[in-house]
């Protein structure tokens, strides 16, 4: 059967080489077209893997492996070079918890309280968990064990343990630099580790009672809460070592740090003691404005929708907004007994808290603070994890 019955096609066969090789060419573009259509297809219409069902009896999963783990999605710097992020399965629906007394973590849905992995085991004494520039992996730092974890987010399997500083007791990590930052309490130190191979880097003295850190945009400059001193220690980073800045004077006992989300241009310090909020404007290293909470301050968290900073004040069993663009405190919101974390900024402009006085936790719109879900958690969860995407511009 002859398929080239045009006339041009005539032409071809008559004895045209040039024209020949121009059409055979082209035909041959087409295929590798194709080809490549077909197999983008036959990758995309693979489905993801469906979550695992609840056991039903003590909310825990029955195997092992996270079945949803969540990650941003996008492009970041990781630590050699541009990674492209993979969307993962019930992304931006969980948070990790973590507790020190059941020695674990986990995921868990915000909306439901349901456990979206199983209880993974840790080593002793976790305090907090921090996304790596990836997304594909968090680290776990536990201030009994002195160790550093990392956990492959795909498989909720640890596959490294780094032995560091004596009683670590908090981290943070320069997405810019690809370094990762931890205090000690016990040697009153600021260490170093670099996310390229897992290098140790410098160890600086940071006051008596070093109890958060966290560092500029650029890091070039980290902060660390000195609450023996009732100051923010600024550190240069650029310096070789690096060189201990003024410090900054604060309320009492700082202990906790937040670095705005949105702007990277103010590091809010909870101040324990005095009941106060801080508020250090960059580079400047001074502060701008004190936010008088009540109570004893816990943790604080931005909602970069809506710029309202949420203070949890353990004693008293509320959360306090803070209006960031006339920065004025609001009316106190009831949570339940001891809350000491809180998450903001969470679907939009929800809240996730955690109770120590009941081992719960409370997922509500602060739109209508009076409807809230509350839940069983993990016994003595200490700390959050949660990635907040940014805000639509």
């Amino acid at each position: 059967m002859n398929i080239l019955n045009t006339s041009r096609d005539v032409k071809l066969r008559s004895g045209d080489p040039y024209r020949q090789i121009i059409f055979w060419k082209k035909v041959s573009i087409l295929l590798v077209l194709l080809m490549a259509a077909i197999l983008i297809f036959e990758t995309f219409k693979t489905p993801l893997p469906d979550s695992a069902a609840t056991n039903g009896t003590n909310g825990d999963l029955p195997s092992v492996g996270i079945t949803s783990p969540k990650a941003p999605s996008g492009s970041v710097t990781g630590t050699s070079g541009p990674v492209t992020i993979p969307t993962l399965p019930n992304q931006g629906n969980t948070l990790w918890v973590v507790s020190p007394k059941c020695q674990c973590i986990q995921l868990r849905y915000y909306q439901t309280g349901q456990p979206s992995s199983p209880r993974i085991s840790v080593p002793a004494g976790p305090i907090s968990m921090i996304d790596d520039p990836t997304g594909l992996q968090q680290y776990i730092l536990s201030q009994d064990a002195s160790s550093i974890s990392i956990i492959n987010l795909l498989n909720g399997k640890i596959t490294r343990t780094l032995n560091i500083s004596d009683s670590p007791n908090s981290m943070w990590i320069n997405y810019a630099q690809t370094t990762l930052f931890v205090t000690s309490s016990k040697n009153n130190t600021l260490s170093s580790l670099s996310l390229s191979g897992l290098k140790p880097g410098f160890t600086v003295a940071a006051g008596p009672n070093p109890t958060s850190v966290v560092a500029n945009a650029s890091g070039t400059i980290a902060y660390v809460a000195d609450a023996g001193n009732d100051t923010v220690l600024p550190i240069d980073l650029t310096s070789k070592p690096p060189k201990p800045l003024t410090p900054i004077p604060v309320g009492k006992d700082p202990t906790s740090l937040y670095l705005d989300p949105t702007t990277n241009e103010v590091v809010y310090v909870v101040n324990h003691d005095s009941g106060t909020i801080s508020m250090i404007g960059l580079p400047s290293n001074r502060v701008i404005a004190t936010v008088n909470v009540g109570g004893l301050p816990d943790s604080i968290s931005v909602d970069p929708y809506t710029q309202t900073a949420y203070v949890a004040i353990s004693n008293e069993g509320v959360i306090v907004p803070i209006n960031l663009f006339d920065v004025v405190a609001g009316s106190p919101i009831d949570v339940g007994p001891d809350p000491t974390t809180v998450t903001a900024g969470i679907q939009g402009s929800h809240i996730f808290v955690t109770l120590g006085g009941n081992d719960t936790g409370v997922y509500f719109d602060p739109k209508n603070p009076n409807t809230k879900v509350v839940y069983q958690l993990p016994p003595g969860v200490v700390f959050v994890s949660y990635f907040v995407p940014a805000p639509p511009r």
